[in-house]
């Protein structure tokens, strides 16, 4: 993930309209909060070994990685 090194944490994966949802949540808990792009071939991503559902262009757009820091 992009941005270990300046503290961002990967938090988890949500498909909208989720991630919205969860930006205000760690916001109001103190936090800085980035949406990135999921990389389907990530380790992370793939625990058990299926990204079948990623084939999908429409899937993959709307699937974005929370990642969060606290705020300085």
């Amino acid at each position: 993930m992009r941005g270990v090194e300046a503290g961002w944490e990967r938090r988890t994966i949500a498909q909208e309209p989720r991630p919205g949802e969860l930006v205000e949540l760690y916001e109001e808990l103190g936090f800085e909060v980035r949406l990135e792009q999921l990389d389907p071939n990530e380790a992370a991503c793939n625990e058990k070994g299926c990204t079948l559902c990623f084939e999908d262009p429409e899937v993959l757009a709307a699937t974005k990685v929370i990642c969060a820091r606290k705020k300085a």
